[in-house]
């Protein structure tokens, strides 16, 4: 829950016109020892457009510390 709220409050600061309409947990990837990634898609509505936000959280998931959000648009994505 932690991270999905980071993964949503992060493409809010990117698009802050956009209306966000749903997200989706895609997956967590263990990186290596010191590093894991959560995966979220977040719809996202802006203007006349909607499109998907693919967002990667990267923390430490032994001191559960943050340590990067990748914000990526995908344009032609499948909705869900």
């Amino acid at each position: 829950e932690k991270w999905s709220k980071i993964a949503i409050s992060s493409v809010k600061e990117k698009y802050p016109d956009a209306e966000l309409v749903d997200y989706r947990y895609v997956k967590r990837e263990v990186v290596n020892e010191e590093e894991s990634k959560d995966i979220f898609h977040v719809k996202v509505k802006q203007k006349n457009q909607v499109f998907i936000a693919n967002v990667d959280v990267v923390f430490n998931p032994k001191t559960a510390k943050l340590i990067t959000v990748n914000i990526e648009k995908v344009e032609g994505a499948p909705s869900f």
